[in-house]
Order: structure tokens, then sequence, then C-alpha cells
């Protein structure tokens, strides 16, 4: 049977850190594996694809045919995905499933197969025996050092722990019948104590829960109630050492097996029967706290869809990872330093030691000597440092290898132990010196200048040598330098003192600019040196020997130009090297005329041979057009004047551009000029745009005098008028010929052989002439249309040419269709005398005995071309068109336009009238298409000869059909008569009228209300429901509520027929309560046509709603006496307020009352109780003042109302607080004068009793927990001071005295009075308990005697929490539509101290319904379980198997759904 368990209460999880990890997976459900010899070894194939992955093996559900699915398991959302399926033999199974963390090859226990249960290593195809085991377990593991795991059970109870040590050790057997499959039959019970119960899986791990790393299993018991267990063994197969540990979880676990344990990544994970996964937490010391006996968990999810199964996960490889800081280590003799780091690849179960050596430490030294990481920092890498050795030896470079070992014994996770060493080798770099020499040059590099100068470099050793070194220095060319000494010789004394080479330029007589192919060598003499300098390599050293005599030339901008504007430009020129003498250069210009030159010599001194001197070169104008010259500037030395080392250099030039800024053109001001042939003219203008050096003769002509003319034919311009425009004048010729606007092209073009050679190459200039036409063909007529008629009537037009002919022009005229109107004459013909005549065309109307009403007819005028002036033959036809009106014919005029009525029987007319006068009566016929729909006043009209054209009416009437068919057009026909009718009308069509017939019927439907109120407390309203109009098939009306948790409506449809469809349907709302103080609420009640189940003309009509008001009946009302409430230290008066609930409670409302100052007024209740039957009657509370005997003046005070919620109806739980402010009025005034009268009161204390509550506040449990006040004085009494201290309830918190004694002493020393809770064993929520410290006066020194007592309120909460069992008869709650039963059943776990109300609610009932809708259990049948029957409910509808929640609620207990399944039988 399956068993709910809920508690009141929920705490969320701590945490615990385990320092190791060890996976274990137990398989509950029979999981079956081949026993076939396999064809290849077993593979870790899980751990290779799916390493990331808890992996489960399930039982498909099927007995025992062997089907079985391997998947993964997701954590989060806690699901699975299959990896593939296991077709196995009949009969075999395979329980305890685990991966080893040594080969990470998959495990379990195999039965069925043989008269022995085998322990198999499997992957996703193969299977292989190793050992004998002692039963068929369904708990199995690996721990840590690859040992399994496994227990027995006996009697439903788990019994024992038992090991095989490191099964990949074990040979592995394709054959279950192998005899020598290890025997592992007899092993030993590694535990001593009961487990007492069952725990289906157990996961392994190594930590430290509190007494140093040990080995544990953890498992979850299920029997009741579920505990967690964890049982410690030892490494050797002994029970020394051993303990069972039973836990108890911080939250209710369920009942179910959890079959399937895991120790995954670090966190402990079991799965149990019905897919809900729950963790073990592992995050703190506190989480597994076996001194306390209590274990954290928290459930992370449920996997519905994941039945029975069994689980295995893989380990991570213990091993470390080094990574080197620049991929190499290298190091110095100098000390330099280099790092890597080390970082292990897998969580530890504990420290792991990594010593680190120096394979040499005269090369390399390491630090740290060891690394230590533990199972929190195993994932921080760690630094080693190499630090470089000098040994002083010159020895070259060195390799010194860097050892990394797991420290075995410094090491507590035994899986490091065997992870193998790994190296770094280290690269030291000798730094110590070899035979060599130095050579190094001052500034940049050696150079020199033929003028003699020097330059020096510096040689020295680079080690001591044992016996003289000679260095000789030669010069690769003494031409161009020498060297000074050509030896040197290092001795052991000097070897690191360098030595100085001087290289001396020498001059060769040569302008041959900087030479730089001079090499100083510097060789070893070998005869002369310490033999380990013999081998070294000769060294040279680049000698550069300056010619220095030259001078250099600078063009500002890097060229010279000038123009012929006279611009100028400059350059200048310097000596190269100090003359010893004047160096005179002389400038020329090799064309004067172009460009001159500012200084014909420049002469140079060896003062100032280095200051720039500047040439300016201006552009001169030549008056010539002749483009850009360029000119040579010469600059030469003038060997006479000049210092002789500059004889010999060569001549250089700057080239000066001069631009010319003369260029040849000439501009006319027009391109196009227009005239007419009447001899109009139009000008233009010419100028030259340079001056010529002669004359320039611009020819100008016409490309056709007949059009235009031109003058002058000629133009010429002079040096003197070239700049000055001359006209042309252009004038239309009159060609006397029809040839519209002709262009003239005049020609401007340069007359070479009288013209300036540099305007000879000029290209022609054109001028368009537009000569505009005056003479234009054409003819008009007057008019464009003309009317006839079919009964012979004329129209005439008139025809006359636009321009005198040449000859005569003959104007064909003809009609487009003679059978509608003729025209006379058939042409026309103009002259050259009567052209100007207009010719008269007469249009005469046909009869075509045929009623086409009115035809257009085209009248064409065309010019003969044959006979005519060819001017005229290009002219486009013209045309007339004749009309020739047709009379027979009637008009139908609609009123407005149309015609359109309703069924309610409105009317419309049109009118018809005859379009001619007929020789005898016509008779027209008027019917309607659909009389259904709409009727004509008249079936005829008669025309006359005299009324034809009085118009007559037709009224058309709409029929009510009562068919909601919307608007219907009718065609009303109108045709004449034939044989009642004049002839020339009876061809006449029939003509129509389409009359649109308004529908009056239109679907709907009404409801009676729109707004209706309810009740949270289940109070109902109704409203109704009728159709507006009779459909033509059924109307389904959903109504649906907008919200469930405020409103629900009695019919979720409401079906109209043809039959009842004016009957009004009546829908019922009734009030839900939602547990929640929130105020009347709005609900929307939705009606809306359904589609598809109704009449389609009611499928468009929207929806109508009524709002339904929730009433929240939940609260209470305080009524004050008088409106107020005031009470008196005199006499100590009384005052009252009532309090009454507003509305009736299933179960009672407790309402707690306290003062905020007891020493001002007090109340004579600490709560009010109100059950379902008082619930209305109000209760009074009494206020009572109290005389503190102090002149405080009026204090107010105030009582709080507020509802227990933990005894209260929860409706009422919400509810705010409530306030009543009392006023006490003051009695006691300040003492006045004389002697003989009486006080009014006793004195105003001057002294005080100081009462502090430790927390602000007084609160106890009653689980026995304490809460303390203290009390002292604030004077030194003159006697003892005796309080007293007294409890209201001792059945809810007890005092720790009842008496306090100060003495003159102690006074000032507050004690402490301890409040302990009691449990009273009833659940009756928290409770309040009243604590009076009062001085007893009789016992106590006088000044004391006035002291107020002081009140304080204690607060005791109850530790009782209701919890309940369901129990499902059949394990699962199942009923029919066909009126199938289920049951279940409901018991208490606790006695309660009063009746306890059990709600029981079906969500749907419309799928299925409860037996009773409450069970009460009293303090005497609390444990005698009652029962509930559910019925399946036929709701009509093919809507497959449905589920339905029963709520099971009461005060003071959670609520607990029952899921029962409807099965349909649609």
């Amino acid at each position: 049977m399956r068993i709910f368990h809920r508690q009141g209460t929920w705490r969320f999880r701590s945490s615990l850190i385990v320092s190791a990890i060890i996976s274990t997976l137990l398989v509950p459900a029979t999981i079956l594996l081949t026993a076939d010899p396999a064809s290849a070894a077993v593979g870790s194939y899980y751990c290779d694809s799916y390493s990331g992955y808890p992996i489960m093996v399930n039982d498909n559900g099927n007995g025992s045919d062997g089907d079985y699915t391997v998947s993964r398991l997701t954590i989060s959302g806690v699901g699975h995905n299959t990896i593939h399926t296991l077709d196995l033999p009949n009969n075999a199974s395979i329980n305890a499933v685990g991966i080893s963390p040594i080969d990470n090859k998959a495990y379990g226990i195999v039965g069925g197969v043989t008269n022995s249960p085998l322990l198999a290593r499997f992957d996703n195809d193969e299977v292989e025996y190793v050992a004998e085991v002692s039963n068929a377990a369904t708990q199995g593991t690996f721990d840590v050092h690859g040992d399994y795991l496994y227990s027995d059970t006996s009697g439903g109870d788990t019994t024992g722990l038992y090991r095989v040590e490191r099964p990949d050790q074990l040979t592995g057997y394709s054959s279950s019948s192998d005899s020598s499959i290890s025997n592992q039959q007899s092993p030993t019970n590694l535990i001593s104590a009961s487990i007492g119960g069952n725990v289906p899986d157990w996961a392994a791990i190594r930590a430290d829960l509190g007494s140093g790393v040990a080995n544990y299993v953890v498992g979850i018991r299920n029997s009741s109630p579920v505990k967690v267990a964890v049982i410690k063994y030892a490494d050797t197969a002994t029970t020394s050492g051993s303990s069972v540990s039973i836990l108890t979880p911080d939250s209710t676990l369920p009942t179910r097996p959890f079959r399937n344990a895991y120790y995954f990544e670090g966190r402990l994970l079991f799965l149990e029967k019905k897919g809900n996964l729950w963790e073990v937490e592992t995050d703190s010391a506190s989480d597994i706290n076996i001194s306390g006996g209590t274990v954290n968990v928290t459930s992370l999810g449920d996997g519905s869809n994941i039945q029975d199964g069994d689980g295995m996960n893989c380990f991570d490889s213990p091993g470390f990872t080094v990574v080197e800081s620049s991929g190499t280590t290298s190091v110095n003799e100098s000390g330099t330093t280099d790092t890597f780091t080390v970082v292990l690849d897998s969580k530890p179960v504990g420290d792991v030691v990594i010593g680190v050596s120096s394979g040499d430490t005269g090369e390399a030294t390491v630090s740290p000597a060891s690394l230590t990481f533990t199972s929190s920092n195993w994932d921080d890498a760690q630094t080693v440092t190499v630090t470089g050795v000098d040994e002083s030896d010159d020895d070259g470079d060195q390799d010194t290898t860097i050892t990394l070992s797991v420290t075995d014994g410094s090491t507590d996770d035994i899986a490091y132990d065997g992870v193998a060493n790994q190296t770094v080798t280290a690269e030291t770099v000798d730094n110590d010196p070899q035979a060599g020499f130095t050579v190094a040059e001052s500034g940049d590099g050696t150079s020199v200048s033929e003028t003699g100068t020097t330059d020096t470099f510096t040689v020295v050793l680079d080690a001591q040598p044992s016996s003289n070194v000679v260095i000789d220095v030669s010069s690769g060319d003494t031409d161009e330098a020498t060297v000074s000494p050509s030896s040197l010789t290092f001795t052991t004394g000097n070897w690191n003192s360098a030595q100085t080479v001087t290289v001396t330029g020498v001059a060769d007589n040569a302008v041959d600019g900087n030479q730089t192919g001079t090499d100083i060598t510097l060789a070893v003499n070998d005869g002369s040196s310490d033999n380990n300098f013999d081998s070294l390599s000769d060294q040279n050293v680049d000698v550069t020997t300056t010619d220095p005599w030259g001078f250099t030339v600078t063009q500002s901008g890097g060229t010279t130009s000038v123009s012929e504007t006279g611009s100028t430009d400059t350059f200048t020129v310097v000596l190269d090297a100090q003359p010893s003498s004047d160096v005179v250069i002389g400038v020329s210009s090799g064309d004067t005329d172009e460009a001159t030159v500012s200084a014909a010599s420049l002469t140079f001194t060896n003062s100032n041979w280095n200051s720039a001197q500047t040439i300016t070169v201006t552009g001169v104008d030549d008056s010539i057009i002749d483009g850009s010259q360029n000119t040579t500037i010469t600059l030469s030395v003038n060997d006479g004047s000049s210092n002789n080392n500059y004889d010999p250099l060569a001549d250089q030039t700057v080239t000066a551009a001069t631009a010319d800024n003369d260029s040849a053109g000439f501009t006319k001001s027009k391109t196009n000029v227009s005239v007419v042939e009447s001899g109009t003219t139009d000008t233009f203008t010419v100028v030259l745009d340079a001056q010529p050096n002669s004359n320039v003769v611009i020819s100008v002509t016409s490309g056709d005098t007949d059009e235009a003319t031109v003058s002058p034919s000629s133009l010429t311009f002079t040096t003197g008028n070239w700049n000055s425009a001359q006209t042309v004048t252009v004038t239309g010729v009159d060609d006397a010929s029809i040839d519209g606007s002709q262009n003239t092209t005049i020609t401007l073009s340069v007359n070479d052989g009288s013209s300036d050679n540099n305007f000879d190459s000029l290209s022609d200039q054109t001028v368009t002439a537009a000569t505009a036409d005056n003479d234009s063909p054409g003819f008009s007529k007057s008019t464009t249309n003309v009317s006839v008629s079919e009964t012979g009537t004329t129209d005439t037009f008139t025809v006359v040419l636009t321009q005198a002919p040449n000859s005569n022009v003959v104007i064909d005229v003809s009609s487009g269709d003679t059978d509608e109107a003729t025209v006379s004459p058939s042409s026309l013909t103009f002259t050259t005398g009567n052209w100007n005549s207009a010719q008269t065309i007469t249009v005469t109307g046909v009869s075509d005995n045929a009623v086409d009403g009115s035809q257009n007819t085209t009248i064409t005028l065309s010019v003969n071309d044959g006979s005519s002036d060819n001017n005229f033959d290009s002219l486009s036809d013209q045309t007339v068109t004749a009309a020739t009106a047709d009379p027979w014919g009637f008009t139908v005029t609609q009123s407005g336009g149309s015609t359109g009525v309703s069924e309610s029987g409105s009317t419309d007319t049109f009118t018809v009238v005859l379009d001619a006068q007929p020789s005898s009566d016509v008779v027209i016929g008027v019917s309607s298409g659909d009389t259904d729909e709409a009727t004509v006043s008249a079936a005829s009209l008669t025309f006359t000869n005299s009324n034809w054209n009085s118009a007559q009416t037709i009224t058309v009437t709409g029929v009510d059909d009562s068919i909601i068919d919307g608007s219907q057009n009718t065609t009303i026909t109108l045709t004449v008569n034939d044989g009642s009718s004049n002839n020339n009308y009876d061809p006449l069509v029939d003509q129509t009228v389409t009359v649109a017939t308004a529908d009056d019927d239109s679907p709907g439907f009404s409801k009676s209300k729109t707004n209706v109120s309810v009740s949270e407390t289940g109070t109902t309203d109704t409203f109704t429901v009728v159709l507006t109009q009779a459909p033509n098939s059924n109307v389904v009306i959903d109504v649906s509520s907008g919200d469930t948790d405020e409103a629900t409506v009695s019919h979720s449809s409401l079906t109209f027929t043809t039959g009842n469809w004016n009957s009004a349907q009546t829908v019922t709302v009734t009030g839900v309560s939602d547990n929640a103080v929130d105020g009347s609420q709005n609900t929307t009640i939705t009606l809306s046509v359904n589609d598809g189940w109704s009449d389609n003309n009611f499928d468009s009509l929207s929806d109508q709603t009524v709002t339904a008001a929730t009433a929240d009946p939940w609260g209470f009302t305080v009524v004050q006496t008088g409106g107020t409430t005031s009470v008196d230290e005199e006499s100590t008066t009384t005052d009252t307020f009532t309090v009454v609930l507003t509305a009736q409670p299933s179960s009672d409302v407790v309402i707690s009352i306290s003062s905020a100052d007891t020493g001002e007024a007090i109340v004579d209740k600490a709560s009010l109780t109100f059950t379902n039957l008082n619930w209305n009657s109000a209760q009074t509370v009494t206020v009572t003042a109290v005389d503190e005997e102090e002149d405080d003046g009026d204090q107010s005070t105030t009582i709080t109302l507020s509802v227990n919620d933990g005894s209260s109806d929860n409706n009422y739980d919400p509810l705010a607080d409530q306030t009543v402010t009392a006023t006490t009025v003051d009695n006691d005034t300040s003492g006045g004068g004389g002697g003989g009268g009486g006080g009014g009161g006793p004195p105003a204390p001057t002294v005080k009793m100081i009462v502090v509550e430790s927390n602000g506040a007084t609160a106890v449990s009653e689980s026995g927990t304490t809460d303390t006040l203290t009390v002292v004085l604030d004077t030194q009494p003159i006697t003892n001071v005796v309080v007293s201290v007294s409890g209201s309830d001792s059945s809810e918190a007890i005092l720790s005295t009842t008496t306090i004694i100060f003495t003159t002493s102690n006074w000032d020393t507050p004690q402490t009075i301890t409040v302990t809770g009691v449990d009273d064993q009833i659940i009756d929520g928290n409770r309040i308990a009243y604590i009076t410290i009062s001085i007893i006066d009789e016992l106590s020194s006088d000044e004391y005697d006035y002291v107020p007592s002081q009140s304080f309120l204690a607060i005791v909460y109850d530790d009782d929490r209701g919890s309940y069992s369901v129990y499902e008869t059949n394990n699962s709650t199942i009923v029919s539509e066909a009126g199938k039963t289920d049951s279940f059943s409901v018991v208490l776990n606790k006695k309660p101290a009063s009746n306890v109300v059990f709600r029981i609610v079906s969500q749907d009932k419309e799928e299925g319904t409860v037996s009773t809708s409450s069970l009460t259990f009293s303090p005497s049948n609390w444990d005698v379980p009652q029962s509930v029957t559910v019925t399946g409910v036929n709701d009509g509808l093919d809507d497959g198997d449905q589920s339905v929640n029963i709520v099971l609620s009461a005060d003071g207990f959670e609520n607990v759904l029952v899921g029962a399944t409807n099965i349909d039988n649609e």
C-alpha cells in the first residue's frame, strides 16, 4: 500500500565537508546481463562516454523477460536519457552495480545463471565473471581503495557489510560455470552492530565525520520513521573500530525504498523508487552529525518518469598536472629563477603531499621541497620556484632533472599512492667567462676624414689568459686609413684593461666621396699568445673615410619654379668643408629672356664657408605665347680665384621652370540665336582670349543662307583691338516653304593664312541659328459633335483651310456607320481662291429598326493626298462625332438610388416612364422574383400617347419569412408586353430592379443579471440565460469562471434546442474560500457561444459576462462601550469592550489579548475562543486600572487583539491585529505644604525597582527552553526589600523562584528570574503566561512600600504539531465513468487535545466525487483509520482518462493531495 506522510514543518538544508569521494550505486529492481562468451575484453565504456553523469540501469517493468535500459541521470530537473538497451536472457538478474575507481569498469552481482550469485564486470556488450559471492545483494558499491562492498538481507532487514578486495585484479571468465572463478563466498562481516531495518542501497565515502578520516557507507533506511544509516568500517577484514549510526533527517523523507545511491562529484545522492531525488548534505561538519544523531537532507525534485533502477558513476582518476610557466624552465648561474605550477587532477579524500627534489643542487635548487594539497585546495595550482646556482666552473649550459613524486607516507588518499612520478628539466645557463676579446667602437662607428682626422676603438680580453695574448692590428687600405699601434699585448695582469687603437684618415688627392671599404683587422697572433686564444676568429672594424671637398645646392621646396608674371624662387649654396682660402662659385642663367639670377657669383671664405648663401631666380615675361620654358642655372667653381682643393669639383646645375602666362583662344557670347523667316535678327559677339603677335582673322559663315545670313563674314583682331568684342548679326530668310523651324550652323574659324600662328591650331566654334517657319498648312472644323435621330433629323458643321495652298486641297468626308448616319457631300475641294471660305457638311440620322439606344458615328475628314497640295498631305485626319438617338425605351428611377425593404413590412418605391411618345399603348409587366421576400404594388403599367412622359410608381413591400437568413436580394423584372404594346417598343430588353430585404430575425441571447454576489463561506447566487430568437439547430453556451479560487459555476455549458430556446436556464454561482484575507474580489463569469456545437447564425455573437463579487467574510469586530475605554486609578475602576467574529469559522478561532502596560491597565482575559457555534455572540473583555501610586498623569495603554494562528481556523490566520486604547486616569497628586491635615493618598515613591527582560521580551517553548528577567533596586534600602514573583499559568511556564530578597549589601546586584516552558502534550497553539513582580510592603524597607508592581507576559510556543497518514487501499486510487469506486483511509499520528475536523474536497466534481465532505477525529478515536470513497462520474465526453485531485485539509495540519484517475468509458 502507498503511504503519504506530511509533517507540519520544513527546514532548509545546512552543509558538511566530506574529505574524499566515493560513488556508490545499488540496483533495486532485477537487471539482467547476458552470459555468452565475450568476443572482446570488457572495457570502460561508461566512463569513456558518460563520465559526467550518474548512470542508471532500469527494469522495463515486464517481469523476468530480460528487458532493461541503461540511461544517464540528469540531476538538475531530475530526468534521464536512454543510452542503450539490454536484451538479456530470461530469469537472469544483476544487482548492486558500481564502477571501480581503479579500472573504470562496471561491476554488479548476477543471479539466475548458476546456483551461486556471481560478481561480474560488464560494459555495453560484454560480461566477465570474476568471483562467487555469498548472496545476491541489492546493496553494493566501491570504496576509494577499489574494494567492492555489499550487504545481505534477512527478514526484510539489511545485515552485515562484506568486501571483495580489488576485483579489478581478479581474472574474468566469459562462462558463468567456469571452475576457475574466484570463490569469495565466505567473506568476513565488517560490522557487528544491527542496522535495524532495510537499507536498499549504500554509497561509500572516506571522510572525517568527527573522529578523523575513516571509511563509511551511507544509506537511507526506509522503515518508518525513515532514518539515515551511517556505517563506519575498517580497512582490514575485522569489525574492530566499526560502528552503526542511525541518524534522524531534518526533513521527512518518503517511506518508499531509496534504491539508487550515488557519491557523485562530492554529493551524496539518493533516488527513491518513484523517482524523487534527495541529497544528504556534505557541505559542513554539522550536516552528518553522528554525535548529535542528526543529518541534513534536501529534496532535489521529482522525476516521476524514473521507476525502479540501479545506478553507478565514474571516479575522477588520481593524478597531478605540471605546467611550466613559459613552456620550458631555464635559469642562469647568476641566480635567476623560473617557475612551474602543480595542481591535482581530482579531489582527494585527504591530504596529498608531493615531494619536489632537484637532481643536481649544484646547478639548480627548488622551493618549496614539498606541496600539500587538501580536499579543499586540491584544484588550486601551487608554484615551485627553480633557482640557478653559480658553481664557478666553466662547464657550459647544464640540464637538471626536477622530480615530483607523491609522498606515500604523508598522503591520506590511498588512490594517490600509486601515481607515477613526473619530472621537469631545468636548464642552467653557464655564466663563467670563456676565451675571447671584445672590441668597442667610440660613438656610432669609426669614421675619419681625408683631412687627417682620427677616431679610436678599444680592445679588451673577455677572460684572464694563462700567458700573454698578442692581437695584431692592420688596415685593409692604408691609402684611406692607417692604424696605431700595429699590435696589442695583453698580460695576466692587464688582460681586463682596455687598450686603444687610433685610426687616421689619409688624403688620396681625389674627389672620390666617402669611402667605407677599409677594414681594420684584429687577429690573435697564435705563436705569441696563450693557446686558449689561438682558435679565436679575427674581428673587423669598418672605417669610413670622408672626402670633404664639395658644395651643396638646396632648392626651396625641392624644385625652382617662376612665372612670366615676375614671380621668384630661391635656392641656397654652402661649402661641405672649410677651405684654407676663398672659394668663388660663378652663377649664370642659360636664358635671361626666361629667368635671371640675383648674383653672378658667390664667395665663401674660411669663416663663412658653412653659412648658406641664397640665389633668387626671377621669371621674365617674353610677351610670347611659348608655354612653360626650362632655364639651366649653372654653378661652377672659379679655379683661378678658389682654393685648389675645390678646383676639381664638377659644375652643378639648377633647372628653373618659367610658366608662360600667354594662351591663344577666342570666346563667343552665345551658342544659340533665334530668328524668323519674316526677317527678324539676333546677334552674338566674339573676342580673343589673349593678345596676338599679329592680326587674327576669324571667318564667319552660315551653313544655310536660305534660312539665315550673317554679317560681317569675317572679324579681324589686331594687337590693339584683340580684347574688344565684335558683333555678328544673324538674319532670318523667308523661303516661302512650309518647312517648319530650321537650324542653321554659324561657323567661326581662324583664317590660318591671315592669322598669328599661335591661333592657327584653335578649333572652330559654332553658333546654332533657329529660323522659325512662318508657313503652316492646316484645316479646321466648326464643331466636334453633331446630333441626329433615327427619325431622319439632320445636323451640320463647316470646314475651312487655315493656310493658302499652293494647289487644290481635296478633303474626303466619310461616315463610319451609314446605318446610323450619312454625310453630304462626300468631299470638299479648296482652291487657292476659295481656301478661306467655309464649306458645309450635312449629317442625316438613319433608322436601323433596332432598339439600341443612342449610337455614336465617327465622321472622318481626311486630306486626299493624290489630289492635294503636298504640304497638306501630312495633315492628320480630323473627326466629328454624330450621335444618333434611338427614341424607343423606358427609364426606371429608384428612390434614393437603390431599393431596400425590411421583413417588418416596410416599403420602398421606384418609377417608370417612357423615353419617346408611342403611337399606341405600351404595357410594361412588373414581377417579383421572390414573393417570400418582396412583393410589388402592380403587376403592370400602361402608357398611352398622352401619359407616356408621366412617371408611374411601383411600391415594393418586404415580406417576413421567419427565417434567420440575413439580408436577401430579390429581382423585380420590368418587361414590355409585346402583344399589347406599340411595335417600336417590342424589341426592348427587360430591365430589373434589385430589392434588398433586411432580415428582422437576429440571433442573440440575454442574461437576467450583470452582477451576482456570493461569499467565501460558500453562499450562492443565480442568474438565468435565454435565447432571444429561435435557432435552426442547437445552441450551446459555454459558462466559465475567470477565477475558480473565488467563484465556481454550476454548469460548464447550457444547451438550447429549437424546442426550449425561449425557456430561461439557471446558472448558480458559488463562493469559494481562498484562505486569504483579500477583501471582496470580482470574478468574471463568461457566457460564450460554442461555435463548433451551435447554429452557425449564433457563432458570431459576442461573449457576455456576469460579474460575481465574492465577499471575504473573515474578520472580527471590536466595540468599545461608550465608544472609548477609560478607567481610573481611584478604586481601580473598570471599562469594557466586546469582540465578535464577522463570519462563522469551521473550527475554533482564538484571539489573544494583551496590555502593553500592565502597570497602568490590565485585561481580565489573555484570549477569547470563538467556535462555530458561538462565533456571532459578542464576548466581553474587562479592562481594570492599576494604581501604581505614582503621579504620572493620565496614561494611554494599548490593548492588542491578535488571531493566534496556530490555534485558529486558517481563514482567520492572515487577519491584522486590532487595538483598543485604554486611558488610565491618574489619582496621584504631588504633596503640598501644611502640617495638620492628612495627605491626598500615598506619597509618590522616590525609589524604584528596575526589571529588565533579557531579550527585550520573554519567550519560551514547550520543549523546555528558558528565558530570563533581572530585578535590581535603584537605591540602597535601609533594611531588606522582599520581592514576590508569581506566574499566571504553571501548566505553560514555571518560574525559578517565587521570592527575591535584596539587602543593604546586594541591592545593586541584579537577581535573575528564569522562566522555563512546560510541555503540556496538547496541540493548543502558542499561549501567554503573566509574570507579576511586586514588593511585599510588610516585609520590606518603608521607603519601598509604594513602589508599584510590574507585570510581564511570557509567550509559550507550542511544540505540538499535527501529522497524519493517508493510505490508498490499492496503492493508487482508480475509478471509472462506469461507476467504479476506490477508497483511501486517513488516521492521525498523534492524539489531539480537541476534535480535529478534516475537510475532504474533490477539485473536479464532474470527474469524481467523495463519499463525505469531512472526517472528525477526537481524543478518543484519533488512531482509528476513517475511510473516504471516491466515485467516478460520467461526464458524457470523450475526453480520455482524467486526473482528479482530492484535497485533505485541517487547521494546524499541512494539506495533502490524493491523486485519483477516472477511466473514460466514451
